[in-house]
Parts: structure tokens; sequence; C-alpha cells
């Protein structure tokens, strides 16, 4: 595990080198979200290395989406990349997969965006390695976490903002894994 945080800070500097917005405060924030997760996974044993993998994959992009509403394409480029080795290395689910990528294909085409296009495509990297019933069981997360920012959305009359996904996306993933399937 200690492996992956270093492989995954190592490729974090090398991102933010290429994307020129280096600095010490993003490694800082990205060594304490690795600390809460390792310390997470420590602490409950209820998650695997390779959903570890894929919630540090995903928290440099969540970060960003919260600052900044920006998502750069070389952090999803990576993190499709770490998802298809997670896949193959713990196991691929080619149900959910189809499932995921129906779903995708419908937002790519549609006029009407029900999602962001970087969001449907984190989304299929988080589920194709997850059996039908764990997709579920995510969703189910998915929608209390979707359901919590909306009312706080609707609160504080945010209106024509748009609302930073990934995070959401990415505390639902942490409470899957952390709380395991419900069903």
């Amino acid at each position: 595990m200690e492996a992956i945080i270093v492989l995954m800070l190592i490729a974090k500097c090398l991102m933010d080198i290429y994307l020129k917005r280096f600095s010490i405060k993003n490694i800082c924030v990205f060594a304490l979200i690795s600390v809460f997760l390792y310390a997470i996974f420590r602490i409950t044993n209820t998650t695997s290395i390779y959903d570890f993998a894929l919630l540090l994959g995903c928290s440099d992009m969540m970060v960003d989406d919260f600052k900044t509403n920006e998502v750069y394409w070389i952090n999803v480029l990576f993190f499709i990349i770490c998802s298809i080795i997670v896949s193959v290395f713990s196991s691929f689910f080619l149900t959910s997969f189809l499932v995921l990528l129906v779903i995708l294909m419908f937002n790519f085409l549609t006029e009407e965006k029900f999602m962001g296009n970087v969001d449907c495509l984190i989304i299929l990297g988080l589920g194709m390695s997850r059996s039908f019933a764990d997709l579920v069981s995510f969703v189910f997360y998915l929608g209390i976490i979707s359901g919590i920012r909306a009312l706080i959305y609707i609160i504080r009359k945010e209106e024509n903002e748009e609302i930073a996904f990934i995070p959401v996306i990415w505390s639902s993933f942490l409470l899957y894994t952390v709380m395991g399937n419900v069903f």
C-alpha cells in the first residue's frame, strides 16, 4: 500500500509539472488525503488495496473539481489507466461494464446531458471492477450523497452554478468501500 502511495505521488508530481501547476500546497493536500485513506484502510480492514488505489487515483481530480470546477484530461486518462489495471488484477465484470458503457454512450449521444462526460468516465472506471450487486450498492450510496449535495444546493439557492460532481462520486465510493454492500 505504501508503494501505491509513492507511485501515485510521483504520478501526481509529473502530471502537475506537465500542467505547469506544480506547488508544494497541492502535494501536501495529496499527502494528507493519502494519509487519511491509509488510516481508514488500516482501521476498518474492509477496504481492498484495489479500492485504495482507485480512491487515491481519483482524489487529485476530486480536489481540482472542488476548487475550480475543472478537471484535466490527463488526470482522467491516468485514472482510467489505473481503473483498467485494477480491473485486470482484481476482477473485471462484463455486466457492470456494459451497463455503465450504455449509460456513458447514452450521455454522449443525447443533446441534454444528465451528467458531465468526465463524471460518466469516472463512474465507468470505478464500476468496471465491481459486480452488478456491488454496482447497485455504489449507486445507492451515490444517490444518498447526491441527495445531500442537492439539498445543500437548494438551501443555498445556488442558481446557474455548476455542481462539482467528482467529489460526490469520490465520497460515495469512499462510503461504499468503508460500509460495503448493503444489499
